[in-house]
């Protein structure tokens, strides 16, 4: 695969990334969820720094010098958002649960809550 074919691949979701994880602390900071917050701000925070000191891009003349070093930070963010994900379809599942299983049915039942 060309390196400037793949790095402009990468590039052009990164932004998308940070944006979303962004979204997502904020959205847990403002619904009370504090637990789930407190696990999502390390990952904005360190969005935040790549962002702040321009590095959040692929360089295409570095890419083989950085592969392995990126290769286990990206492994590693997937990791937590396969937590979060495990998580929130875990809350989801138990939340359409105690819908299931209650007595009145109400809208604002503790899907999210945590």
């Amino acid at each position: 695969m060309d390196p400037f074919v793949a790095t402009a691949n990468i590039n052009r979701w990164i932004l998308l990334e940070f944006a979303l994880q962004a979204a997502l602390t904020i959205l847990l900071l403002f619904t009370g969820h504090w637990i789930l917050f407190l696990m999502a701000v390390p990952l904005t925070c360190y969005h935040a720094m790549l962002f702040i000191r321009r590095q959040h891009l692929i360089d295409v003349t570095e890419v083989f010098r950085n592969l392995n070093a990126d290769k286990k930070l990206r492994m590693i963010k997937l990791g937590v958002y396969m937590i979060f994900f495990t998580i929130c379809i875990f809350r989801i599942g138990a939340g359409i649960l105690s819908l299931l299983y209650s007595e009145e049915l109400d809208i604002r039942s503790s899907i999210f809550e945590f």
